[in-house]
C-alpha cells in the first residue's frame, strides 16, 4: 500500500502509466517507503503541517529560487509561487509535466537543466 500511495504523491500520472518509467521508479519508491517507520513518517508530516516561515520571507535579503513542478500534488506549484512572491528577491521557476520526485528516476535530465540554467544566470550577474 505504501509503495502505491507514495508513488502517486511523487510522480505524475503519465510516469506511473508508462511501464518503462514505472520499472525505474518503483524500486526508488519501494526503497524509500516500503519499510518506513510509521511513527517517524507521521512526525515528518506533522512538522510539514506545523512549520510556517512565510512571515520571515519579506525580510529575506538573499535571492530565493523556487523550483516547482506542475504535477506536484505534495507541494503544489501555487505554494512555490507564493513563496517566491513573498520574498523580495524571489524567482519562481515552473517545470511542466513533472511531479514531486521527478528528479529521481523520472526526469532528472530536465530538473538538472533547470538547475544549471539557474546557476548560470547567477554566475553571469
Amino acid at each position: 500500500m505504501a509503495i502505491a500511495h507514495y508513488a502517486m504523491q511523487m510522480y505524475p500520472a503519465n510516469a506511473l502509466g508508462d511501464d518503462e518509467i514505472w520499472a525505474r521508479i518503483r524500486p526508488i519508491v519501494e526503497g524509500d517507503y516500503g519499510n518506513r517507520d510509521g511513527l517517524a513518517l507521521a512526525a515528518q508530516w506533522e512538522a510539514c503541517l506545523d512549520y510556517d516561515s512565510t512571515d520571515k520571507l519579506p525580510n529575506s535579503t538573499m535571492p530565493i529560487h523556487v523550483v516547482s513542478f506542475s504535477e506536484d500534488v505534495q507541494t503544489p506549484p501555487q505554494r512555490g509561487r507564493e513563496v517566491a512572491e513573498l520574498a523580495p528577491h524571489g524567482v519562481f521557476h515552473l517545470v511542466e509535466g513533472l511531479g514531486h520526485a521527478s528528479a529521481f528516476g523520472h526526469r532528472p535530465d530536465r530538473v538538472n537543466e533547470v538547475l544549471v540554467d539557474i546557476v548560470a544566470d547567477i554566475v553571469s550577474k
